[in-house]
């Protein structure tokens, strides 16, 4: 049963004039003769009584008009709400953000897109690159913010990246620690300092638990975070030294602590993408967010004077 015979039928119940009906539905008489006596075939009842100079409905022709009526109707609603999606006014984008997503100016960003498609409804969810990497694999999240490898990223044929920054790693000590004094610190210089790991879950805590297996180094680990508020505190009261993006590192480093290069940060490079999976740039909304994210420069979501 094809819709447009339906909407032949609701608009000749509603006139009861075939001349007027086709007029109002801009088809040839003919064409709508046809179309009702389609139905009929296909319902096996008439749906008129053909009068010489008029028609009535039969008592299935009153029934099948009031549901094709509703039936157009709600078909018509649907197809509005579908041109919402399409032209974005209509949708819900669900967004993986970094802990340290306003630190890197991500939320500005974010904020600067809605005044593009104020319409358009959203949910973060915040936490590390691991677990928002999950969520977007398991399609809970249609793209993510997060810090992971080029091979990582660039390597996966499933995945579409934007690469956004490519940062170093400094370390915040407090100027209580002789090393403070110091222009670089490196990896054997932690040897049985009191260091403030990553989170276990980030790229960083396993490339430096890495780099001191290999040097033979064993720093005593006050506590592994990556909460930026409390990363600050502690080194803020000389309970160890942590590791931070100089970007980070810069908004968070307290006044009686120092930033001070760390030497193999070309070994742990902080590189910040944007990840969706190619079969949602498919998806309108994911598509356009994806899009004015790679033409917004990085300038603007570094935050001044960085």
């Amino acid at each position: 049963m094809q819709m447009s015979h339906m909407r032949y039928f609701a608009e000749i119940a509603r006139t009861k004039n075939m001349t007027l009906a086709a007029k109002n539905l801009r088809v040839s008489q003919p064409s709508l003769t046809y179309a009702v006596k389609v139905l009929e075939n296909e319902l096996g009842v008439p749906l008129l009584f053909r009068h010489p100079h008029s028609i009535s409905l039969t008592e299935a022709g009153e029934t099948f008009a009031a549901q094709a009526e509703r039936i157009t109707s709600s078909a018509d609603s649907l197809a509005e709400m579908m041109r919402g999606y399409a032209n974005l006014t209509a949708g819900n984008l669900r967004l993986g953000m970094l802990w340290i997503a306003g630190y890197m100016g991500l939320f500005g960003l974010l904020n600067e897109f809605r005044g593009h498609v104020p319409a358009v409804t959203y949910e973060l969810t915040i936490d590390g690159s691991d677990v928002l990497m999950q969520g977007l694999m398991g399609r809970k999240l249609h793209g993510v913010f997060v810090i992971r490898s080029l091979s990582a990223v660039e390597g996966n044929s499933e995945l579409h990246s934007v690469r956004l920054s490519t940062g170093e790693y400094v370390l915040i000590v407090p100027e209580n620690n002789p090393l403070s004094e110091r222009e670089s610190v490196s990896v054997r210089d932690l040897n049985h300092e009191t260091i403030i790991m990553p989170s276990e879950k980030t790229l960083l805590h396993r490339q430096l638990s890495v780099m001191f297996q290999e040097e033979g180094v064993s720093p005593r680990v006050l506590c592994s975070t990556s909460q930026s508020d409390i990363v600050g505190q502690l080194t803020a009261e000389g309970l160890g030294m942590a590791f931070a993006s100089e970007t980070v590192a810069r908004k968070i480093c307290p006044e009686n602590c120092r930033i001070v290069r760390f030497s193999e940060s070309d070994k742990v490079r902080r590189t910040i993408y944007f990840v969706t999976l190619k079969e949602f740039l498919d998806y309108p909304l994911t598509r356009a967010f994806c899009e004015f994210v790679a033409d917004t420069s990085y300038s603007y979501k570094q935050p001044p004077g960085l």
